[in-house]
């Protein structure tokens, strides 16, 4: 199906995220920080981004400014993950060009049906 890169820096959910994502025939890779991932980010194309907002280092927000300044990642589907959602970080993630936002913890339901929908959003009809 799709191949999603997962980021945080709770190896837990990594897992939890990987178990869900697998079996619903989706291929993952999985970053423990914003530095790994941008490293992953300038050798594959995910389809789309499960991103936590609260790294150390590079946070999740400053992720999403980076992807922003590569032009070939500018559009790639973001869906930001954190127990912190106050309205203003969903509206910065907003801003900065998040598609969606799960806040933690989260039922599997509602983590694949909200990456189903960025990605639905992002298709393209074919020519």
């Amino acid at each position: 199906m799709s191949l999603i890169l997962a980021v945080d820096d709770e190896a837990d959910i990594l897992l939890i995220i990987g178990v869900i994502l697998r079996s619903r025939g989706h291929e993952v890779l999985e970053a423990t920080s914003g530095e790994m991932a941008l490293e992953l980010l300038d050798r594959e194309t995910p389809d789309a981004m499960l991103l936590d907002i609260r790294m150390p280092g590079i946070d999740g927000l400053e992720v999403l400014e980076r992807l922003l300044e590569k032009r070939r990642l500018s559009s790639l589907p973001v869906i930001m993950l954190s127990a912190y959602s106050s309205p203003s970080t969903v509206e910065r993630a907003k801003e900065l060009g998040s598609k969606g936002f799960v806040t933690k913890p989260f039922a599997p339901d509602q983590l694949t049906a909200t990456l189903e929908e960025v990605l639905r959003a992002g298709a393209t009809p074919a020519a």
